[in-house]
């Protein structure tokens, strides 16, 4: 499973709260195109020392060992016991949660 960790800058040029209405309809359209696809969006909040907090979000993706917009991703699961373990315990966690 990819997982992608978006943050939303202070100086990002349009409010986090427009960007997350954004983001889940994207999600959601990617939903509708393949319904069996592991596919989740989590909200991540940080509150800073100072009071500040930063905004952002974690996509995770299920994509095939062998998708061709991502070349290498079996050879390198097959080659790094560490990646290969990670992604087997997340097909059995989204299977089990299916």
């Amino acid at each position: 499973m990819i997982q992608i960790a978006i943050r939303c800058h202070p100086r990002a040029p349009l409010p986090a709260e427009d960007f997350g209405v954004w983001l889940e309809r994207e999600i959601a359209d990617l939903r509708a195109e393949d319904p069996q696809r592991a596919l989740r969006l989590s909200s991540l909040t940080q509150h800073l020392p100072g009071g500040d907090v930063e905004i952002g979000w974690l996509v995770e993706l299920e994509v095939p060992d062998d998708d061709p917009r991502i070349p290498g991703l079996r050879t390198h699961l097959e080659g790094c016991p560490a990646c290969q373990e990670e992604h087997q315990s997340l097909r059995a966690l989204v299977s089990a949660e299916g």
